[in-house]
């Protein structure tokens, strides 16, 4: 390990280190998780019972992380054990002196040992974007047959025969559950983030090194695969956050055409007193999930990402001149 090259360094630590931390913070709150995936899962079956759970492409997006996971090992193992197995095996050190009687078996299992750590990492990291994923698709899914069923309540007027109270009720759970996953997840979604950042950088940083080892065909075709993987993983957790945020505005849009019904209606005041609380609480619900409780997922998000590689690009290839 001490012959790889910065950039190869950069990918175990930021990578290996990363997902060391997702695994603990998932290990710190796993009872929190499984109690919130346990409520949430009711709440959506009660309503939007024909609607599933989570993303309906979940089975694809595990068959795309194990295929990835497959890609990573090999391009690791080609690395370590054919393309750079001279070079590295001849210029690492071993930690005792009595391993060198058995110097290449030893090496060779350092070297299972690093790519068996890289590919953990990458497993969790998966693991947590698709239990993320499919959680902030399901909350996006509860808000939006909220919002229809209570379109549909004002638009045939049932409003006048069903209490709003049980609206007021049911509004008042979900903004609970928005809260609770973003308490639950946002570290999680933060250490993603992360990880997402690094893959992006490090691709970067491999494009525009000098080392001839990071020239041959293998390396590019691994870098340029990475790239897209990269870009593929941070728009589908950006764009899951982003639908929570979007099906909370247009909650607020029907409450606005909800109240232009109600007050062309023949409502009497008691009537248009709950509806009163009803439309205060949908504009304080505050429906949104946020990165580590810092900023609010959004699409701007894509913006902000391009602005640090570009810089970052600019700045390396400025310092390699």
């Amino acid at each position: 390990m001490t012959s790889t090259s910065a950039t190869g360094q950069l990918v175990f630590y930021a990578c290996i280190f990363g997902g060391f931390m997702i695994n603990v913070v998932a290990f710190l709150k796993s009872k929190d998780i499984n109690m919130y995936l346990h409520n949430i899962s009711k709440l959506s079956y009660a309503l939007c019972p024909n609607v599933p759970v989570g993303n309906k492409l979940v089975k694809w997006h595990m068959r795309i992380h194990m295929l990835g996971l497959l890609i990573v090992s090999a391009f690791m193992s080609f690395y370590f054990f054919y393309q750079e197995w001279k070079n590295l095996s001849e210029a690492f050190t071993l930690p005792f002196v009595f391993l060198n009687s058995f110097r290449d078996l030893s090496i060779r299992f350092i070297f299972s040992c690093i790519i068996l750590s890289f590919t953990f990492s990458a497993n969790i990291s998966g693991t947590m974007l698709m239990l993320c994923e499919n959680t902030y698709m399901t909350l996006s899914n509860i808000i939006k047959s909220y919002r229809k069923r209570l379109l549909n309540k004002f638009k045939s007027e049932n409003y006048m025969k069903e209490p709003m109270t049980i609206d007021i009720k049911m509004l008042n759970m979900i903004t609970k559950q928005v809260e609770q996953a973003d308490n639950t997840l946002n570290m999680c979604t933060l250490l993603l983030y992360g990880m997402f950042i690094c893959m992006f950088y490090i691709t970067i940083s491999i494009a525009l090194s000098e080392e001839e080892s990071l020239k041959t065909k293998v390396v590019k075709w691994y870098i340029s695969w990475n790239f897209l993987i990269a870009i593929y993983l941070f728009s589908r957790l950006t764009l899951s956050g982003c639908r929570v945020q979007e099906e909370s505005r247009k909650l607020r849009d029907v409450g606005i055409e909800c109240s232009r019904r109600i007050v062309n209606s023949p409502a009497d005041e008691s009537t248009l007193m709950t509806f009163s609380l009803l439309l205060a609480s949908i504009e304080d619900s505050n429906s949104n999930v946020t990165v580590g409780g810092m900023f609010v997922i959004e699409k701007s998000l894509f913006l902000t990402v391009a602005g640090t590689i570009v810089t970052y690009g600019v700045l390396l290839f400025q310092t390699n001149e």
